[in-house]
């Protein structure tokens, strides 16, 4: 069993669209307790319509108590089926109250064509009998699927990497050469403090935050167009000792998706705060694809806060219209994350931009 590592699973470029979900849910398996024997997870995994799965990854990552080992005594299935095509080896790292973190790998690309094509919500479910309790921490599904008018580029890094506060793991994720289309970077990061503070970037990418107890999925858009994109997980140094300390860094995705069809921009975007803690948004939204878009859906961020929401209707092709959104502002938030999500062929696409509020 391979200790302590993260490295690339699967590269892909070519024709259709990869689709990607990641979920923590934090479920303790076992018999007695405050345990359940059976987990059942929805994983969302949209797919452009018409489309079929070709090939697929699913990703569990588990916390172990001391001196239990994996292979431990479970069933996994996928849309009621099981799986064991596992990939060697399993990862695994030590975390510095004793347990352990595994990472287990399963290529479930036999399955795909039958399992994962013509739905867009899959259920895993995970039976475990053991009198000793594993926790259910993480799950990651990457999907390839097949369409003729979409091209893609991805990666899918996976393992178990241990970060002190001061650490980083940095992988490169080869996307090959730009597609024009949409390109996100997302990782699972396990922190095991509310004081653990991690930081995400990819290709020069704003940063992106992950904070603790417990497993987290952070994701931002990359800007950067080049060969090899840097991702990098930091764990930034907290003012005070803490403890636990120890994080881990499991998967990281990057994927840029071309769907033929509208591609929007956010362009000119300034935030200034107004009287009575409102805040007033004035931004650009450009379609330089090769359709109209029928409607999209513009949001105002503060990390997890949602601070407005706007339905657009019609955005033409090579159109830029200029928009105005009113909002309450908290006094803390400096910094403001806009997106805007749109679908094409039914598969939906973000746009993200991370502002910086006027005084």
């Amino acid at each position: 069993m391979a200790a302590d590592s993260i490295g690339e699973v699967w590269n892909y470029r070519g024709k259709g669209v990869v689709s990607y979900s990641m979920s923590s849910p934090g479920i303790a398996l076992g018999i007695g307790g405050e345990t359940q024997r059976k987990a059942s997870i929805k994983i969302p995994l949209p797919r452009p319509e018409g489309s079929e799965a070709s090939t697929g990854f699913l990703s569990i990552g588990v916390i172990t108590p001391p001196g239990l080992r994996l292979p431990v005594r479970w069933k996994i299935t996928l849309n009621n089926t099981s799986i064991s095509r596992e990939l060697r080896p399993q990862v695994s790292s030590s975390l510095d109250d004793g347990q352990t973190y595994h990472k287990v790998v399963f290529d479930v690309t036999p399955l795909a064509r039958m399992k994962l094509s013509g739905r867009e919500v899959h259920q895993l479910t995970v039976i475990y009998d053991g009198f000793q309790p594993i926790l259910l921490n993480d799950v990651t599904l990457a999907v390839l699927f097949e369409d003729e008018e979409s091209r893609t580029s991805a990666s899918l890094f996976s393992g178990a990497k241990s970060l002190e506060p001061g650490g980083k793991v940095i992988v490169y994720s080869r996307l090959g050469e730009y597609l024009g289309g949409v390109r996100r970077a997302a990782a699972m990061i396990y922190a095991p403090s509310t004081q653990s503070r991690l930081r995400f970037v990819a290709g020069g990418s704003e940063p992106r935050y992950s904070s603790g107890p417990g497993a987290k999925a952070v994701e931002t858009e990359v800007p950067y167009k080049g060969y090899e994109v840097p991702v990098a997980v930091v764990y930034e140094e907290p003012e005070n000792p803490i403890y636990p300390k120890t994080a881990v860094a499991s998967d990281i995705v990057v994927v840029e998706n071309s769907v033929e069809g509208p591609l929007l921009e956010l362009k000119d975007v300034s935030i200034e705060r107004a009287k009575a803690g409102k805040a007033v948004m004035t931004l650009q939204i450009r379609n330089r694809g090769s359709r109209d878009c029928d409607s999209a859906k513009l949001t105002v961020m503060a990390e997890d806060l949602t601070l407005a929401v706007k339905e657009l209707g019609s955005i033409p092709q090579a159109s830029a219209l200029e928009n105005l959104v009113e909002f309450y502002l908290p006094p803390h938030v400096s910094r403001i994350n806009v997106r805007i999500e749109w679908k094409v062929k039914g598969f939906p696409l973000v746009r993200d931009a991370i502002v910086n509020v006027k005084p």
